[in-house]
């Protein structure tokens, strides 16, 4: 895989409440972390950085920061995951929805 790097944020309570839904992202993605840092507190919870390598990021040249994504979870009726969009910067940009498990 070439230098497909980015990086997204995670409540913490997502990792201590929903372990297994954050498996499941992880897994769509086909995320390889290579760092994971806590970043602080914003809008009242605890965020944890995760910067690493999906073939669902863009490109990203030597020397460069890996550009921030939005991870977005649809969720079905039973509450299982049924598709997830990464959206680059926040942006409507380079929006890419990934399918079902």
């Amino acid at each position: 895989m070439d230098r497909r790097l980015g990086s997204f944020f995670l409540a913490r309570f997502m990792i201590e409440e929903e372990i297994d839904l954050v498996a499941e992202v992880f897994k769509m993605l086909e995320f390889v972390p290579l760092k994971v840092e806590c970043s602080g507190i914003m809008d009242r919870y605890e965020y944890i950085e995760y910067i690493g390598i999906s073939k669902w990021f863009d490109e990203v040249p030597k020397g460069n920061v890996a550009p921030t994504y939005d991870i977005r979870i649809i969720k079905g009726e039973d509450g299982s995951v049924e598709s997830i969009e990464v959206v680059k910067g926040g942006e409507n940009e380079g929006k890419h929805i990934i399918g079902h498990l």
